[in-house]
């Protein structure tokens, strides 16, 4: 039996039809890691990682080059699995089918296409959202189907201790400053970020917005409908959450009680390495589909691919606890 939907299914078909779809936005992949590479290899040595880039010294003419020294990070040798979620449409439907027109076929299998594409953009934020914690723990189904824990770790993150918590009684506006103020310089010490963003949940966001109202005088600090800028930094309010397949419940961006600082510009990166896949060539592509056929049920599988991996730099990572 011939595939179905091959006209509309071609690598260079699709990839016009993907850019007509309406854009993906998730707040990690976006703000953090704005930085993606389509990586040609299936594994991510630790010498491709992006280190955090410093000055060096100048070199004596007619002396040899400076070599740029590696990272001491423990990890060599990265090997990222897949994400492959399909839709089946059987042979009943198939047959049903036979009385659309092109039009109508093309829109229904890119409608499939589109939920594809969908489901990997949010497993690779919930990848990317477990990265930040500096481990990666996730889900992962082996070919016997059991869910086993696929696990990378990256270091520890950096902390500061914040001796008055934002809703204790006599804090301050003027303590939220000195305390992220504190947290951009815990990063600094190990990363020469220069642009930082972070995250709160609306509790703590509800903290800072009563310390401003309490403030008698006019503060660096300026409250929005989903942030709280602070000087230089930027504090995104959010309820983003995800499902942990190992632990069977819902996990948040930002852990209660918590406020995170990034330096984000300094050694985020997200690769999109090599599929496992001779229809895609083995590329290394954002999202892929191919089209399978199958016999018992009859019928046709439509599989998104993508093999995706984060890559945080933990120096560049603060979180402390603000909260009582």
């Amino acid at each position: 039996m011939p595939k179905q939907f091959a006209k509309f299914l071609n690598p260079r078909v699709l990839v016009g039809e993907l850019n007509k779809m309406a854009p993906l936005h998730t707040p990690i992949l976006d703000l953090v890691y704005a930085d993606q590479v389509n990586h040609p290899f299936s594994t991510i040595g630790y010498e491709d990682l992006v280190t955090s880039i410093k000055n060096i010294p100048l070199v004596s003419r007619g002396a040899s080059s400076y070599a740029m020294p590696l990272d001491g990070n423990k990890l060599r040798f990265i090997e990222p699995q897949n994400l492959t979620p399909s839709h089946f449409i059987g042979a009943n439907k198939l047959n049903d089918m036979k009385s659309f027109n092109e039009g109508q076929q093309k829109t229904y299998i890119l409608n499939k296409v589109d939920q594809l594409r969908r489901t990997v953009r949010a497993s690779k934020e919930a990848l990317a959202i477990q990265s930040l914690t500096g481990k990666i723990e996730y889900g992962v189904r082996n070919a016997d189907g059991a869910m086993e824990k696929y696990t990378v770790d990256f270091g520890n993150v950096q902390s500061t201790t914040i001796s008055k918590k934002w809703d204790a009684n006599g804090a301050k506006a003027s303590d939220v400053i000195k305390d992220v103020g504190a947290m951009v310089a815990e990063i600094k010490k190990k990363s020469n970020a220069t642009k930082f963003i972070g995250f709160i949940d609306f509790t703590t966001y509800a903290a800072i917005v009563d310390l401003c109202n309490n403030a008698s005088t006019k503060l660096p600090i300026e409250v929005t409908e989903d942030s709280i800028v602070i000087g230089a930094v930027k504090l995104y309010v959010t309820a983003a959450t995800y499902f942990d397949y190992v632990t069977k419940a819902n996990k948040p961006l930002i852990a209660e009680k918590k406020v995170m600082v990034i330096g984000v510009d300094d050694g985020f990166r997200f690769y999109n390495c090599a599929l496992d896949s001779l229809e895609a060539d083995f590329a290394g592509i954002p999202f892929g589909v191919r089209e399978v056929l199958k016999d018992d049920p009859e019928g046709e599988e439509i599989i998104g691919m993508a093999r995706p991996m984060p890559i945080p730099n933990v120096n560049a990572i603060c979180v402390s606890t603000c909260l009582q």
